[in-house]
C-alpha cells in the first residue's frame, strides 16, 4: 500500500481535489520519484550497510514501518494555498516520503544475506516475498 497509492492516487488527487495544473502536479511527483528513488535508495543502502554493527537492518525496519504512516498523512494533508504552493508543499513531502520508503525498503531487501539459514532455505524463504 506505501508503494502503490502515491502511484495510483496522488496525480488524480492533486488535479481533481486540488486543482493543481496536471503538468505541474506530475513535475512535483517524477522530480522527487527520481531524485529521491536514486539518492535515497543508494544511501539508505549505504547507511544500513554501514551501521550494521550498531544498528540491525530490524531497526531500519521499526524506523520505516514507524514513519511510514506519518509520511502517508502528511501526503494527502497539504495545508490551503495557491495550487503552486500546494505542489511545491507535495513535492518537499514527496521527497521525504521517499526517504521513508527507502528507510524500509533498501534493508528489507538486503535482510536475506544476514539470515543464518543455508542457501536453499534462504532461497526458498525470499521467494515468498
Amino acid at each position: 500500500m506505501f508503494r502503490d497509492v502515491p502511484s495510483l492516487l496522488l496525480l488524480f488527487y492533486m488535479t481533481s481535489v486540488l486543482g493543481i495544473n496536471p503538468a505541474l502536479a506530475g513535475s512535483a511527483i517524477f522530480v522527487p520519484k527520481l531524485i529521491g528513488g536514486v539518492l535515497f535508495d543508494v544511501a539508505a543502502g549505504l547507511v544500513s550497510d554501514r551501521v550494521r554493527a550498531r544498528l540491525a537492518r530490524r531497526h531500519w525496519l521499526l524506523i520505516g514501518a514507524l514513519a511510514a504512516p506519518a509520511a502517508m498523512v502528511a501526503l494527502f494533508h497539504v495545508p490551503a494555498g495557491s495550487p503552486e504552493a500546494a505542489a511545491g508543499y507535495i513535492a518537499l513531502v514527496f521527497a521525504l516520503y521517499m526517504a521513508v520508503f527507502a528507510s524500509f525498503s533498501v534493508p528489507y531487501l538486503a535482510i536475506a544475506g544476514d539470515l543464518d539459514l543455508a542457501p536453499e532455505q534462504r532461497t526458498v524463504l525470499m521467494a515468498w516475498r
